[in-house]
């Protein structure tokens, strides 16, 4: 039976988290859960894709943009069906995808030691680019106003249905500053490469 490929939704995120969970060479972080996953998929509709071999989830890859450059992540193949051409299937859907948008480069990042997908690439086109050096920075702190909104919330979603006295407002707002103000209302942040943080042909 032939494998065929189709667009990635987020009703495929459970086997495709295996499909990574199970490929060497790819990390997965908290990045990688349900909720970044779906923004992503929003975010770059119709972009990313799965190869399908019967009703299983064989490859997966996903692909987004900034405007300016492509990005490819955690491209996968299961191992019974590798060498058979599915994950240049796979990237080439998602090059065609980034074509008609008018975006003339596509990055990759690798893991230094993953030889296998260095092969991959090189053999597929891609060029390494010993010119540049990625670097990274966590964006771990949310504003504390966003914190002590979120904090508000859970406070009155723990009181739905409950008995007792209703905490009168401005108690309320105490108790999400101070749950704010220790960080135990802390929600996930992501952002998107920028223009000009990295080097003008990148």
């Amino acid at each position: 039976m032939n494998c065929r490929i189709r667009t990635l939704t987020i009703a495929d995120y459970e086997p495709v988290l295996r499909l990574w969970q199970e490929t060497e060479g790819i990390g997965l972080n908290e990045s990688d859960d349900r909720g970044h996953v779906r923004s992503y998929l929003r975010r770059n509709p119709g972009m990313s894709f799965v190869a399908r071999h019967g009703a299983e989830i064989v490859g997966a890859v996903l692909c987004g943009h900034d405007g300016r450059r492509g990005y490819l992540h955690h491209l996968a193949v299961a191992k019974a069906h590798r060498k058979k051409g599915l994950g240049k299937k796979l990237v080439n859907a998602c090059l065609a995808k980034l074509r008609r948008l008018k975006i003339q480069k596509c990055n990759i990042f690798l893991f230094a030691d993953n030889a296998a997908g260095e092969a991959f690439w090189k053999h597929n086109g891609w060029i390494e680019r010993s010119d540049l050096l990625v670097m990274q920075k966590k964006l771990g702190a949310v504003k504390k106003q966003t914190r002590m909104l979120t904090a508000r919330r859970l406070l009155e979603t723990s009181r739905a249905g409950g008995g007792g006295v209703r905490p009168s407002r401005a108690q309320q707002w105490q108790k999400a500053n101070r749950l704010a103000y220790f960080g135990y209302a802390r929600i996930p942040c992501a952002a998107a490469p920028e223009d000009g943080r990295t080097p003008g042909n990148f």
